[in-house]
């Protein structure tokens, strides 16, 4: 089996890899994918339905992860999700996929402003972090910058 490099994006959107449709809004296309003898690679995938959500406890976003394999989403997949940074909370922290191959949970938002990174586990590896911002008013996130002067 020969490995593919991709380069890392975030907020990659309708991408396609050796034939097949990747679905990954707010999400980082896999750094190092396994490429089938048929042109296929196998990869976690996660992604979220909305790219922002405003800090107030409230708000949701609908997380769908999946195992893919020769192109197709596997059922009956084992699959977790682990939150890193200021999050809220999901539905549900673990399950199986569903007959499509797919798992579908809720995120809701931090009442704090920042970013919540939530990475997709399954017994054959890991998604790279979906980014979930949570924007404060006027577009805020609390997060400070600074440029040094010439």
């Amino acid at each position: 089996m020969r490995r593919l490099g991709i380069v890392a994006m975030a907020a990659v959107i309708g991408v396609t890899v050796n034939g097949c449709g990747m679905a990954a809004t707010s999400s980082k296309l896999p750094s190092d994918l396994t490429t089938l003898p048929g042109g296929c690679s196998n990869y976690v995938s996660g992604s979220a339905a909305v790219g922002a959500l405003p800090p107030n406890g409230k708000a949701t976003t609908r997380l769908t992860a999946g195992y893919y394999s020769h192109c197709h989403a596997v059922p009956k997949t084992a699959i977790s999700f682990r939150l890193q940074g200021v999050c809220g909370a999901l539905s549900g922290d673990r399950g199986v996929s569903s007959a499509n191959g797919l798992l579908v949970v809720t995120y809701r938002a931090s009442s704090r402003s920042g970013a919540c990174e939530v990475t997709v586990h399954t017994p054959f590896g890991d998604s790279n972090p979906i980014y979930i911002p949570q924007l404060g008013p006027e577009g805020r996130n609390g997060i400070t910058t600074t440029t040094k002067g010439a």
